[in-house]
């Protein structure tokens, strides 16, 4: 659900994938996410209801974390055998890139003391790329010689480690890393369910002074005693890694390259979209589908943070083994020719999307 339909009496429905909604919630697209089991339908189908059933819906961020996430982190420090603010035996304490074990300190601080430099700090981002099975594509800042996210404990309820955002997001071109004179926001991670109120997320702000580049103003909106140095790059040396960072697209498969494209393309483009009151989305791809990617607008645009009714139509277009940008550019073409919402799906809008005279209830593409 969006962050402006946490609030309302209704509950917007988006059609995403599990890791789609991963990295929507760390752009800071959608505040939270429901995954239904395959086998759902069966396991509910067992239930009695010879039994009272109690249940409890929480609207806003805040009661979730107290009524939920505090009560759950409570009782996990008062298990016998696990001292409070500790992992639990069997969670590694290193990040992806390895390394010796650490101790834990309080949540949001380093779980060693950072090392003192004379000179200017040293940046260096490294792609973590495991297989599709055991996790999405990170981005790793290491500071220094530390994987910085490995350093510092998540302050949320729901992760004992921080997990880098994508190098889609973070390493796009003129992508947040780059530093002006205005400071500027930028999320370098994620943790736990990946919604920042309860698991946490890291942000930090980056601006340019003068011959230097300055991360500092560390946050996370799931603790608010959070505690990081302030790190100065010479200019040269940062902006040198966060080229080289962006031009290396070892990581990305086809059908992420067609989406990136495809997207930067249409986003060119969006006069075509204006005709037909519609606005786009996003373009995801998977790496466990690596056959196809999903197109994703809305209608009418600039309504899914109002009241309004909106839909949101989608539709998952075939990708071959031929030249990302000729497949591009050939989708572009294609989608451009006419009216999108003419061979488009519905897969989800607001509560009351039905008003706008579109088939409803939307259908699930991910299971048929």
């Amino acid at each position: 659900m969006s962050r402006r339909s946490a609030s309302r009496a209704g509950r917007d429905r988006r059609q995403l994938s599990r890791e789609q909604a991963q990295e929507q919630s760390a752009s800071g697209k959608v505040y939270g996410a429901l995954v239904i089991p395959a086998d759902f339908t069966s396991t509910v189908a067992q239930l009695t209801t010879s039994q009272a059933t109690t249940r409890l819906l929480l609207t806003d961020p805040l009661a979730v974390q107290t009524q939920v996430g505090l009560p759950i982190r409570e009782h996990s420090r008062r298990r016998p055998g696990f001292p409070a603010g500790r992992p639990e035996a069997g969670v590694p304490e290193s990040g992806p890139s390895g390394g010796h074990a650490k101790s834990h300190d309080s949540c949001g601080r380093l779980r060693d003391p950072w090392p003192v430099t004379m000179g200017p700090d040293l940046l260096s981002l490294n792609i973590i790329c495991p297989p599709p099975e055991e996790g999405g594509v990170e981005v790793r800042p290491v500071v220094n010689g530390r994987d910085l996210l490995a350093d510092v404990f998540p302050g949320g309820v729901g992760g004992s480690r921080y997990l880098g955002v994508g190098p889609r997001y973070l390493l796009d071109r003129d992508g947040p890393l780059h530093a002006t004179a205005v400071p500027h926001a930028v999320r370098l991670a994620w943790s736990g369910c990946g919604v920042e109120e309860c698991c946490g997320a890291l942000y930090m702000t980056v601006r340019r002074d003068g011959e230097h580049v300055v991360w500092a103003g560390w946050r996370d909106l799931a603790n608010q005693d959070f505690d990081l140095p302030e790190f100065r790059f010479t200019a040269s040396q940062y902006e040198a890694e966060v080229l080289r960072a962006e031009e290396d697209r070892s990581w990305e498969w086809p059908a992420g390259a067609v989406a990136r494209l495809l997207e930067a393309g249409l986003r060119g483009r969006e006069d075509w979209l204006v005709r037909w009151e519609c606005e786009l989305e996003a373009i995801w791809a998977s790496r466990k589908q690596p056959d196809r990617i999903h197109v994703l607008l809305r209608y009418p645009p600039d309504r899914a943070d109002t009241d309004l009714p909106w839909i949101q139509f989608g539709m998952t277009l075939p990708i071959s083994v031929d030249e990302p940008s000729d497949q591009a550019e050939h989708l572009e073409a294609r989608l451009t020719a006419g009216d999108p919402r003419a061979t488009a799906e519905v897969w989800g809008g607001s509560h009351d999307a039905e008003l706008l005279g579109y088939p409803w209830p939307p259908v699930d593409p991910l299971f048929t």
